[in-house]
């Protein structure tokens, strides 16, 4: 067993022949071979691929070890190239300072301004010391604009993930620094910014701007004398002299401070210590009396993990919540009855350590009855009248961050990747699926036919259960294997229960696949994205 370290993640090495497995396989055979012969048995807890006799077209997308699936195999590798070498040897254009090679990264949802149309995202410029930084696109012209300068580092650390760190609203930017914890306006990209807040204690997230009441609601984090530990509260901050308001206080965590489109009704979500959003938390819904903070509780729900609460522009409320052990989209109707819009088996969002992250946007258009979701992989349309869904074929696999419509309702800016292509913000035309980047993505210094894209693969594990990963096989184009022989495995586990693997390109991965290596991108029973009963399956074992 060999360490390898790159960016502090570690990955460890198994020679697969050393697991002395039958045949020419990598792990455990349960099911019939495609010729309908049954495999002989493997001890329990080893990995099973059979590598001969598939193409690529035969694979399935879900490898599924002992179920009623009519393959076994989560396809060969794809060494084709006219140079035999044995496994792990193979030369490689995937060079460790290509694995290395800087590049920015969209580090929050991006926004529509509701009365410009621009299209706002914030990004980590890695040749800044990896500060934050807002930029602008407008639609009409496809001209990129950068707002915040050098001086300034657009995030904060509430809750120590941070998140929401920027609000747009008719060309005015309102933005956390990470320097002093202070939030800034500036009107329009060659404005100067102007400290709204004053306290040196204080961190804000998570913002939401409301014209009518010319404020911003934040969570806010601060010290107090009486606790070593942060409070948290909800605040409201003047949009011009940056005075605040206390709205909401009397819990330990809060997140998600929303407004209606009529500047009537405060959303927001709360919990309390020992509990974790993603096990359960309260939302509630206020009617907002006036300005000095007095607000009337109209609305309370419970319903395990919610999340994502907002309104649309009839101020109906939609929000995200697994009490069916799955996260799904709920509509709220005017007379109070809950529509799942996602009735599927497949997770709507990411778990909230992290805060301002939205997995799907409502039509804006007057008379539009639609939404975006990112459901799974998919970016979902959902008819909100019918409950119909249909799938956005965009030729990406992986989306995050959160979605946004333009103006018009025609199109959603979106963080999508895939296997082959770093992740980026785009425009995808909702009707068509046609897309267009938008952020400057990196682009991958390495010919496809060196780069392995992962297959989502489930097998079994202790206590007769089972567990789910991303498998790459070896690939590179120059070289085949000797026939027979097998590849040596990587196994990597991700950090900290919640997390979850992901398909999009990874170049150190790539680095092993490209010499003969195969990697399995773990996602351990914790793992988010399975579900609920999933999600909890660490903590029995706690």
């Amino acid at each position: 067993m060999t360490g390898y370290l790159f960016s502090s993640t570690v990955i460890v090495l198994i020679t697969v022949s050393s697991l002395q497995p039958t045949e020419s396989m990598i792990f455990i055979p349960t099911l019939p071979t495609p010729e309908g012969q049954e495999v002989p048995a493997t001890p329990p807890g080893r990995f099973v691929l059979n590598m001969q006799g598939v193409t690529e077209e035969d694979s399935p997308g879900v490898l599924t070890i002992g179920t009623e699936v009519p393959w076994r195999l989560a396809g060969p590798a794809e060494g084709s190239g006219s140079s035999e070498a044995p496994y792990g040897t193979w030369r490689s254009p995937v060079t460790s300072s290509v694995v290395m090679t800087p590049r920015d990264v969209v580090v929050e949802p991006p926004q529509v301004d509701p009365v410009t149309g621009y299209v706002l995202w914030c990004a980590e410029l890695s040749l800044e010391g990896k500060k934050n930084a807002v930029f602008h696109f407008n639609p009409e012209t496809r001209e990129t604009v950068r707002w915040t300068s050098q001086v300034h580092d657009v995030r904060n650390t509430v809750h120590e993930q941070g998140g929401g760190a920027f609000t747009i609203y008719n060309d005015t930017l309102f933005f956390s620094d990470g320097h002093d914890g202070a939030v800034y306006r500036q009107e329009g990209p060659g404005g100067v910014p102007r400290r709204l807040t004053t306290s040196s204690n204080r961190k804000y997230a998570d913002g939401a701007y409301c014209p009518q009441l010319n404020g911003l609601f934040y969570v806010v984090e601060y010290l107090s004398s009486s606790s070593k530990d942060p409070e948290y509260g909800i605040v409201m901050v003047d949009a011009d002299t940056g005075a605040e308001v206390v709205f909401v206080s009397h819990a330990n965590f809060f997140a998600s401070p929303r407004i209606s489109q009529d500047g009537q009704h405060l959303i927001w979500l709360q919990w309390n210590y020992p509990r974790m959003p993603w096990d359960d938390n309260k939302m509630f819904v206020g009617e907002i009396k006036n300005k000095k903070g007095n607000i009337a509780i109209t609305k309370f729900f419970q319903h395990g993990s919610m999340m994502m609460p907002s309104f649309d522009q009839n101020n109906e409320l939609f929000y995200v919540h697994d009490s069916t052990g799955w996260w799904n989209l709920y509509r709220v109707t005017r007379r109070g009855f809950e529509v799942n819009l996602t009735p599927e088996s497949q997770e709507v969002g990411w778990p909230m350590w992290k805060l301002g992250r939205k997995a799907y946007a409502v039509n804006p258009r007057v008379g539009s009855n639609e939404a975006v979701v990112i459901c799974g992989n998919d970016l979902t349309v959902v008819d909100l009248l019918k409950e119909k869904r249909r799938i956005i074929k965009t030729g990406y696999t992986s989306y995050s961050q959160g979605v946004a419509y333009s103006l018009d309702g025609s199109k959603v800016y979106v963080v999508a990747g895939d296997g082959v292509r770093y992740p980026g913000l785009v425009e995808v035309v909702v009707e068509t699926g046609e897309t267009r980047e938008v952020s400057p993505v990196s682009q991958v210094q390495v010919d496809a036919g060196y780069l392995s894209t992962a297959r989502l693969i489930q097998f079994p594990t202790s206590q007769g259960d089972f567990a789910y990963g991303y498998l790459y096989m070896p690939k590179n184009s120059d070289y085949h294997a000797p026939a027979g022989s097998k590849p040596p495995l990587l196994v990597k586990v991700h950090k900290g229960p919640t997390r979850a693997a992901s398909s999009v390109l990874n170049m150190q991965y790539q680095f092993f696949t490209s010499r003969g290596f195969a990697v399995l991108d773990v996602d351990y029973r914790g793992s988010t994205g399975y579900g609920k009963l999933y999600r909890n399956k660490l903590n029995e074992m706690c």
